[in-house]
């Protein structure tokens, strides 16, 4: 979800409501929109998926209720699915919301996409093709087709990123030369790796620290570049390669870093070790300094302390 509002009608407004519509309205509870809820997803497909769990919480008024992604064409670009709801009888037995048995709102659920065309018409003041001068209808038309165009696209690339996201054990398995390092290929491999799974273990055997659900690889990714190693196949065979040292060093580090008080993270991801793998072939090759230099983005106490630590490990890893 990207964003979730909500507003009570004004005095102001509730009366012209009420004016304007002379003899619907029989008391405050026959209004249905004095409370309103919004909610902005990032895709369209976002917005059934949050349908689905209102309807299970809510009450749902279907006869007032709207919609507008089927409505007709002439509505240009403007899709939002529109509920009257109310809150459920074993909700209404809590003494906190007693005072609201009888009390309607309405929710509304659209895109980004959706939001940005509602805001933009709002704007322009046009809402319906009939109220557009003609030679303008055109250009609504197809900025319509293209925000329609743009949400169906970008439920496609998160079905496919997904698909693929699903298929990259496999895939690493069979072919890991063709497997480009990205965040998805490198959180499959390290999420499947013996050995980093070991280097964990070490990690956790020492500092007791706990494993999190951060996935940023930016750093990673730049240091791997860096190093270019670009397949994760390449990768794999750096880990084989140094498998024995490398574990031996991911010990040294967390124990020295661990004994300097503030030094070493309460929590790590399943990259963490990764990072060290970098560290480690960079110290190796004798271009620590350099990787550091063009991919970490600060030079804090902790950063210093790190490198301090990282070169004491490798040291006591290869002594001379």
């Amino acid at each position: 979800m990207h964003q979730l509002s909500s507003r009570v009608k004004e005095e102001r407004s509730l009366s012209n409501k009420i004016d304007n519509k002379e003899g619907k309205y029989q008391c405050l509870n026959d209004i249905t929109d004095i409370v309103g809820i919004r909610i902005i997803t990032y895709l369209d497909s976002d917005v059934d998926t949050i349908a689905e769990m209102i309807k299970k919480e809510f009450n749902i008024d279907v006869e007032n209720s709207v919609d507008k992604r089927k409505l007709d064409n002439d509505v240009f670009g403007y899709r939002s699915l529109h509920y009257v709801a109310s809150f459920k009888e074993e909700r209404c037995n809590l003494t906190e919301f007693k005072p609201f048995k009888d009390m309607k709102f309405e929710i509304q659920i659209r895109s980004i996409l959706q939001h940005a065309w509602a805001e933009i018409e709002h704007d322009l003041g046009y809402k319906s093709a009939v109220s557009v001068p003609d030679n303008f209808i055109r250009s609504f038309n197809r900025l319509s087709a293209l925000l329609e165009t743009a949400d169906i696209e970008f439920d496609r690339l998160k079905k496919d990123l997904k698909s693929y996201e699903k298929r990259l054990p496999q895939l690493i398995e069979n072919t890991p030369n063709d497997i480009e390092i990205n965040q998805a290929s490198i959180i499959s491999f390290a999420n499947n790796s013996q050995v980093i799974k070991s280097a964990i273990s070490i990690i956790q055997s020492i500092s007791n620290c706990a494993i999190n659900n951060i996935t940023s690889s930016e750093i990673l990714l730049k240091q791997l570049n860096f190093l270019d190693i670009s397949t994760i196949g390449k990768l794999d065979i750096f880990l084989t390669s140094y498998q024995e040292k490398y574990l031996l060093f991911v010990k040294e580090y967390t124990m020295e870093s661990y004994n300097q008080e503030g030094c070493f993270p309460i929590s790590i991801s399943m990259l963490t070790p990764l990072y060290y793998l970098c560290i480690y072939i960079a110290l190796d090759k004798n271009v620590y300094d350099e990787m550091i230099k063009k991919t970490r983005t600060n030079n804090d106490n902790f950063a210093l302390r790190s490198d301090i630590a990282f070169k004491s490990a490798y040291a006591k890893v290869n002594p001379q």
